[in-house]
């Protein structure tokens, strides 16, 4: 190595882009003789050196996705959309407690949604559309999501009913769960819980009751609201 210290950040790209194919040659720059910062779609905090940002949207990249991403303990930004990943996210994968936008949609994945998801206390937005994932969301996936604004799962095959705690997440401004597998009835009492929310789908689902009296109330804040109950 030519002077470059081979620090977490580069030894978690590193292992990270082993998984992957990149039939583009879209990673050559990712090299452990020099700077993760100097590297193709990385970013980093100029101060300190270490990684922020990971951006390799629509580069046709497949393999696995986990090993060398528990390097990253400054990354805020992981967006891995429009590639061809497909399969299950291993359930200890480790993502950054840093982390504030996590975009996989437009990929294949399946499965359940990884319980690291959990973990991520400093998330903004998080956008699973796209994919097949499945199952249900537990409740207590919404208590630790204190920040999140924007949230999409549409266009995947979750299931049961619909997240009643998502009521605790106070700051989302956009809920999109269009095109799942989910049922019951919408408890509006919990979206008008949601003062800051602006749009709104959860058009074909499987859902099922009628609107409420103070519906106008609800679209006094919203810009798009799309319930479709069956």
């Amino acid at each position: 190595m030519n002077n470059v210290q081979l620090n977490d950040d580069v030894l978690g790209l590193i292992v990270f882009k082993s998984d992957l194919h990149d039939p583009s040659s879209s990673l050559a720059s990712w090299k452990d003789d020099s700077s993760a910062c100097s590297w193709n779609r990385v970013q980093c905090n100029p101060a300190t050196g270490r990684v922020t940002e990971i951006n390799l949207v629509g580069l046709g990249l497949s393999g696995r996705i986990g090993k060398g991403l528990e390097k990253f303990q400054h990354l805020m930004v992981l967006s891995l959309s429009h590639n061809n990943f497909n399969g299950s996210i291993t359930p200890s994968l480790a993502l950054s407690s840093t982390i504030q936008n996590l975009n996989l949609s437009h990929n294949g994945f399946s499965g359940q949604m990884p319980t690291s998801f959990f973990n991520m206390s400093s998330i903004r937005s998080l956008d699973l559309s796209h994919n097949s994932f499945s199952g249900h969301i537990p409740q207590s996936f919404f208590d630790s999501y204190n920040f999140l604004h924007y949230f999409s799962l549409s266009n995947n095959l979750f299931e049961g009913q619909n997240p009643s705690r998502i009521s605790r997440c106070s700051s989302l401004n956009s809920i999109d769960l269009l095109n799942n597998r989910f049922a019951s009835y919408i408890d509006f009492a919990v979206v008008w819980s949601l003062s800051r929310l602006r749009q709104l789908d959860f058009s074909s689902n499987a859902l099922s009751g009628s609107l409420p009296n103070g519906i106008s109330k609800l679209q006094l804040h919203l810009t798009h609201f799309d319930p479709r109950v069956n």
